[in-house]
């Protein structure tokens, strides 16, 4: 286990060098800091900042680093150097949201009131705004190949707009509440809204029709997710109900209701037939889909579970809690592997990274950590390959009782082989 340590306030964003040798974290207290992974080093503080550093991204050379800030600028790092390189200016009284485009050479930031705009990174220039979206704290997302890109807000609407113009595209209404999620599916052509008004539109962004609206929680969704194979969706909600449902028809395949506790969190299993969520009650439940059984209880959480990941073959879970703790568990046993302590208040988001090696967790405490993970197969590997039985003399055979006791030609021969 790793702490890594050095921010004097909330860590609010964080990503990894291409190499994932190198880690950028920002933080309420104005700076950015470069981490060497293995060493749990401090490499650079990047200061330069008038406030509070609100989310931060990477190229994909991995040689410079873009930050937004409450300070209404957006600056550009050489991650080398540790120098700024170029300062952008805009009028935002708030970064809410930063994304890439998919190549790499333009960044859209979303501020907390009616526009965002889009920034060439080269020439360090604002390109574009895009205007026309009132409700404040904005979302935004591009598409997959990143002609589009999506926006949402307090107000309940998704505007999808042409990148290159600046234009909408195509307004979409259909959330009587605050949109918090956007996701775009697999195929490209596909997007999933989740909304407190309890419900989740599947939408073609080609033509902007409603494919189709997801009806039957009774509160808030909290969770939404495609499975592997982008056919389903699953939800979770303040109702204590998880529902699978069908995308091609809308319609409801199954329910899942043996808790009553909200559902904070689902991942899907890659293999499209099972599942993970977290809830409230501080449990971890494992289910089939296909049959609706639940076929594990993760008991261990002494609080609330806040967030559930998986690894990328599906074979170990980790989970996150209100109880300061994270949990590792091996998904076919329900066994809890390890519990990871260390942070100092709730744990509030898990990931793992290099293939389900490691582990990265975020918390209330101000630290960002990273853990070594092992599965339990992988750990009963390990520890066959690596065990060491010492050779027994005769003293040691007669102390255990080993029959038959050897004789002091046999001591003499142990005394030769250890030579």
């Amino acid at each position: 286990m790793r702490r890594y340590s050095a921010h004097t306030d909330s860590v609010t964003d964080l990503t990894f060098d291409p190499t994932g040798n190198y880690l950028l974290t920002t933080s309420l207290d104005s700076s950015m800091i470069m981490w060497d992974v293995e060493r749990a080093q401090v490499m650079h503080r990047f200061l330069g900042h008038q406030g509070p550093i609100t989310s931060v991204v990477i190229s994909r050379d991995g040689d410079t680093a873009v930050t937004g800030s409450e300070d209404m600028t957006l600056r550009i790092w050489e991650l080398n150097s540790g120098s700024e390189t170029r300062r952008m200016r805009f009028y935002v009284n708030e970064v809410t949201s930063v994304a890439v485009s998919p190549e790499g050479r333009t960044a859209v930031v979303a501020g907390q009131n009616d526009s965002f705009v889009l920034w060439d990174l080269a020439g360090g220039q604002e390109t574009r705004r895009f205007c026309g979206h009132p409700g404040g704290r904005l979302a935004v997302r591009f598409s997959r190949r990143g002609e589009r890109i999506a926006s949402s807000g307090t107000d309940g609407r998704v505007i999808i707009w042409d990148t290159e113009t600046a234009t909408p595209l195509m307004e979409l209404r259909g959330h009587d509440d605050i949109v918090t999620s956007i996701d775009f599916a697999v195929d490209g052509q596909t997007m999933l809204t989740g909304s407190w008004d309890g419900t989740i539109i599947l939408w073609d962004i080609e033509t902007g029709r409603q494919l189709r609206r997801l009806i039957g929680h009774q509160d808030r969704v909290l969770t939404a997710v495609f499975t592997a194979d982008g056919r389903g969706v699953l939800s979770g909600s303040n109702d204590g109900i998880i529902i699978f449902w069908d995308v091609e028809t809308g319609e409801e395949i199954r329910r899942f209701t043996s808790t009553h506790s909200p559902i904070t969190s689902i991942a899907a299993s890659p293999n499209g037939h099972r599942f993970i969520a977290g809830s409230n009650d501080g449990l971890v439940r494992q289910w089939e889909l296909t049959t609706g059984e639940e076929i594990n209880r993760f008991v261990g959480h002494r609080s609330s579970v806040t967030t559930v990941a998986l690894t990328p073959d599906g074979a170990t879970a980790l989970s996150g809690s209100r109880d300061r703790s994270l949990i590792l568990w091996d998904i076919e046993s329900g066994a809890l592997i390890y519990r990871f302590e260390g942070h100092e208040d709730v744990v509030t988001s898990v990931a793992f990274i290099r293939g389900g090696l490691q582990a990265i967790s975020g918390s209330r405490d101000r630290t960002v950590r990273v853990w070594r993970t092992l599965s339990l197969n992988t750990l009963v590997e390990w520890t066959y390959s690596n065990r060491y039985i010492p050779p027994l003399d005769c003293e040691r055979q007669a102390q255990y009782r080993i029959e038959v006791l050897c004789s002091a030609t046999a001591e003499a021969v142990i005394q030769t082989n250890r030579s």
